[in-house]
């Protein structure tokens, strides 16, 4: 590739060349289906496309795209609402100790507390009330099956230390 290209074929030769390791890469790397991969490609090499007069190293232009469209693509996912009715009866009732009356947490109190921890967090615990698996957690969060189960204990022991400290207060 010259040093600054500048015509249409030069372009459609830059695109023959790089499309599919592009996509491939997103895949691999970014942990994406066939097709948001793809979606993720077309639009960095359509931003190249536009700009193809002007750039100077079309690779390191593709990338910086790439990688721009990719976090636009992580940051709206992190909005897709978790598909979970909170009105549902969500309560939680741990066993009681020798004497102790059963400590009950208000459903109400419980979705608010729930509400307090971080989306990924909340997601995971949501998702096992539904009865989803580890690996259906992990696709539908995009995170892998490990991080799955450290988000529900982090989310279960941040749960368990709200609760003590609103017991304790009382």
């Amino acid at each position: 590739m010259s040093e600054n290209p500048c015509t249409p074929e030069d372009f459609n030769a830059f695109f023959r060349r790089m499309c599919n390791p592009t996509v491939k890469r997103l895949m691999r790397y970014g942990r994406l289906t066939q097709h948001d991969a793809e979606d993720i490609a077309q639009q960095a090499f359509a931003e190249t496309s536009k700009n193809w007069v002007r750039i100077r190293k079309p690779e390191g232009f593709l990338w910086d795209r790439v990688t721009k469209r990719l976090l636009d693509h992580i940051r709206e996912q992190k909005r897709i609402p978790i598909p979970y009715d909170l009105s549902e009866d969500f309560t939680l009732i741990t066993a009681p100790v020798d004497g102790e009356p059963e400590r009950h947490v208000d459903a109400e109190r419980l979705k608010e507390l729930i509400r307090e921890l971080p989306i990924d967090d909340q997601a995971v615990l949501l998702l096992q009330r539904m009865g989803a698996s580890c690996k259906e957690m992990a696709d539908f969060t995009g995170a892998t099956e490990g991080a799955v189960r450290v988000r529900l204990c982090r989310a279960r022991k941040q749960l368990k230390t709200m609760i003590k400290r609103e017991a304790e207060v009382r």
